[in-house]
């Protein structure tokens, strides 16, 4: 009798045991996190900004984009990207980066908290709208925080690049562009995708210049842009 009782509780020490040794595996992050909008003419719409393991990729070069990604480059809404990293596993942290557009030559801060376990990859993924193109957005993902050369005062900073998403042709027409220089409605279920792949954006036609000019685009040489469209300063705060 004495034997059928010691095993449960043998298994009972082994389990509280196993949670006590995960729970002091796990650590909290923190970081502050600011973004600076390096164009001329292109506000950035609010940004989807996620923690995750490198299981999670919110796009890939070459690859078709969700319809999470094409409703942020189209109309810059993070909501439906910041639900599918709500839906994962392997996101550790996410949340949208202001709640109105980050003017050019304006930054905006984020801090951030989370826990994970200590030996968990840490790749962060951030991304915003280019307001005045039809489905470009400036962003990066994979972006290993483990790895980043942080300095003495615990920062550190990358830039972001502007992409297309692939979902909408680049006609630059007023009814198609979504930002301040147009009226179009943004996202679009219905309308044809243009090369339906993520690529590096090859920027703004615009409407003045030389030959090459489009003549119904809303745009001028002002919404032109280079890369990086934008800075992200890292800093560590625990």
């Amino acid at each position: 009798m004495k034997k059928l009782l010691a095993l449960p509780l043998l298994f009972l020490f082994c389990a509280v045991t196993l949670i006590s040794c995960s729970d002091n595996d796990n650590r909290n992050y923190q970081y502050r996190i600011s973004v600076l909008n390096l164009t001329n003419n292109q506000p950035i719409s609010p940004m989807a900004v996620i923690v995750h393991s490198n299981q999670f990729n919110a796009w890939e070069n070459g690859a078709a984009a969700s319809v999470a990604l094409e409703k942020l480059a189209e109309a810059g809404e993070p909501d439906d990207l910041i639900a599918l990293a709500d839906a994962s596993n392997d996101v550790y942290y996410h949340a949208a980066l202001g709640e109105q557009n980050l003017q050019a030559g304006n930054s905006i801060l984020l801090d951030i908290s989370f826990v994970t376990h200590k030996n968990n990859p840490l790749m962060l993924t951030i991304a915003g709208k280019l307001q005045n193109t039809n489905d470009g957005f400036a962003g990066r993902t994979m972006i290993d925080l483990q790895q980043l050369a942080f300095t003495d005062h615990n920062k550190a900073s990358i830039n972001l690049f502007a992409w297309d998403s692939g979902t909408e042709a680049n006609t630059e027409t007023e009814a198609t562009i979504s930002g301040p220089a147009g009226t179009g409605t943004g996202f679009d279920a219905s309308r044809v995708g243009d090369i339906d792949k993520v690529s590096q954006h090859i920027g703004i036609i615009g409407n003045q210049g030389d030959k090459l000019a489009l003549t119904d685009s809303v745009l001028t040489s002002s919404h032109k842009f280079d890369n990086p469209v934008a800075r992200v300063f890292i800093t560590r705060t625990n």
